[in-house]
């Protein structure tokens, strides 16, 4: 009679409603652990965006100042606005984009890895489609990394792409070893799960302040790919993948406010 009731529909429909409220509860916890993380990668995003804007703003408004009083004034005191000049500009200097609201250089070496299609370097077709990809926001150059697999064998790569002119024209690179002024990493986070689930990292670093300017994330359910299924039912990767859950990640969206997105 045990047999027949743990059978029956009503305790199916009972596990499928636990099942899915677990599920909930812990995908909830995951977000919630990251809402501070979130909020700190707005106001970077606010404070390296809008805000030189702001400052820009400042500094005409005092040139204007000191315009008008030469041009009205014999003797102009002009040290104030000339302080407020300053200092404003050196924060803008400091912003991440320039006036075509393109930043420097990216290296995202270790944080994504370039799969090659012909040899172990990046054909001409290669670096073409990669530039098609990230000039329209990255002015210099983007470093990766690139990996092939030959004869049972992996071999990893780092190589630099230029991009607008900078690809056609080499007088324009003044230092060949430059490094790229922004930098996003990649570690792993040990996590209360880790047989379950495993979270990495993204820094995005700005070399010329030494700042973190944002952080992403990336939690990925651990998947077996050797249960009984894999191995003599012919459950093939593809299918385990589609019936497991998909990774939960904020890195795409990050990515793009902080260097794509211009409005």
């Amino acid at each position: 009679m045990i047999s027949n009731f743990l059978k029956s529909t009503t305790v199916k429909l009972i596990i499928l409603v636990c099942t899915v409220l677990v599920t909930l509860i812990f995908s909830s916890f995951l977000f919630n652990t990251q809402i501070d993380n979130l909020k700190k990668q707005v106001d970077n995003i606010y404070f390296g965006n809008l805000i030189p804007i702001v400052k820009l703003q400042i500094i005409l408004d005092n040139y204007q100042e000191i315009i008008s009083c030469k041009t009205n004034k014999h003797n102009c005191i002009i040290e104030k606005e000339k302080n407020v000049i300053l200092q404003e500009w050196n924060y803008y200097y400091q912003a991440f984009k320039n006036k075509d609201s393109k930043i420097e250089s990216l290296s995202v070496v270790g944080a994504y890895i370039y799969p090659l299609k012909y040899s172990s370097t990046l054909s001409s077709s290669e670096k073409e489609e990669i530039a098609s990809m990230h000039e329209n926001y990255i002015e210099k150059f983007i470093d990766i990394s690139t990996f092939t697999y030959k004869f049972n064998k992996y071999t990893y790569n780092t190589e630099r792409v230029y991009l607008n002119s900078y690809k056609y024209d080499n007088s324009l690179i003044s230092n060949p070893n430059e490094e790229a002024r922004f930098v996003i990493s990649k570690s792993y986070q040990d996590g209360f799960l880790p047989k379950i689930f495993g979270k990495y990292e993204y820094k995005f670093l700005d070399k010329q302040t030494n700042i973190v300017i944002a952080t992403a994330f990336k939690i990925s359910f651990l998947t077996s790919y050797t249960k009984f299924r894999n191995k003599y039912l012919f459950w093939t990767q593809e299918k385990e993948d589609e019936f497991n859950l998909p990774p939960i990640e904020n890195f795409d969206n990050i990515y793009k406010k902080l260097f794509i997105n211009t409005k």
